[in-house]
C-alpha cells in the first residue's frame, strides 16, 4: 500500500513538471508581482516585471490588459496573472487560479 502511494506521489510530481498547464513570461517572479501596485506607471511596472506576455487593448473600458502568464494547452486551469492599465498606470492587478 505504501508503495502504491509513494509511486502515486512521484507521478504528481513529475507530470506537474513536465507539463505545467502555466506560461510564464521571460522575466516574471512571483514575489515581483505581488509589489506592483495601483497608480504605478508602466515603465515602473516594466522595470519591475519586465515585459508582459501580451498586452492586449480593451477599448470599451478604456484599458490595456498586460497578461504575464498564459496557459500552455488550449483548456487548461492556470495562473493568471495581469496588470490592467489605464492611461498608462495601474488600474487594477489581478491574481488567480484559472479554472478552465
Amino acid at each position: 500500500m505504501i508503495l502504491i502511494v509513494v509511486i502515486a506521489i512521484v507521478a504528481s510530481i513529475v507530470r506537474q513538471m513536465l507539463f505545467r498547464s502555466t506560461v510564464y513570461s521571460v522575466e516574471y517572479d512571483e514575489s515581483r508581482f505581488q509589489q506592483v501596485r495601483v497608480g504605478q506607471t508602466s515603465k515602473e511596472v516594466e522595470a519591475l516585471m519586465g515585459p508582459p506576455l501580451t498586452k492586449v487593448p480593451w477599448p470599451d473600458q478604456g484599458i490595456v490588459n498586460w497578461s504575464y502568464t498564459a496557459k500552455r494547452f488550449g483548456y487548461s486551469n492556470y495562473w493568471k496573472r495581469s496588470v490592467f492599465m489605464e492611461n498608462d498606470k495601474v488600474d487594477h492587478v489581478s491574481s488567480m487560479y484559472w479554472i478552465d
